[in-house]
């Protein structure tokens, strides 16, 4: 899955994070029928589809604080999306576990975006006091 990015600093933390996704969601769908490991990698490609796009279309970095969080946002929603579209009276507790490790695991992305955002910032600013 090939992701647009920032950075080097931001495509690592974001590779990691989907392929952490996709540990994660590997397991909840270990006991399931065949196909819904598939079936969430594609919901998982359709949200970096978006987010590449919307870093094409917006390449002047107006929505760059919008942009640098949609990886881990849609994600996120996506995932409680498939859960909840996957609960049975047998594996709620299971979903609800699973639910909680992509949380914190979304968390501490977008805070270390934040961290990765303010530094493109600062760099930028002082790159444009330097031209001026």
């Amino acid at each position: 899955m090939e992701v647009k990015c920032l950075n080097n600093t931001h495509k690592t933390l974001i590779s990691k994070y989907i392929k952490g996704v996709q540990g994660i969601m590997y397991e909840y769908t270990d006991e399931m029928e065949s196909m819904k490991f598939h079936r969430f990698n594609n919901v998982l490609q359709g949200v970096i589809d978006y987010s590449n796009d919307f870093k094409e279309d917006n390449d002047s970095g107006v929505f760059m604080d919008e942009w640098i969080y949609m990886i881990p946002n849609l994600t996120y929603h996506s995932v409680l999306g498939f859960v909840a579209g996957t609960i049975t009276d047998s594996n709620i507790e299971s979903s609800v576990k699973y639910s909680k490790k992509i949380l914190e695991m979304t968390l501490e992305v977008i805070g270390r975006c934040s961290d990765i955002l303010n530094d493109y910032d600062i760099k930028h600013k002082i790159i444009e006091d330097v031209r001026n």
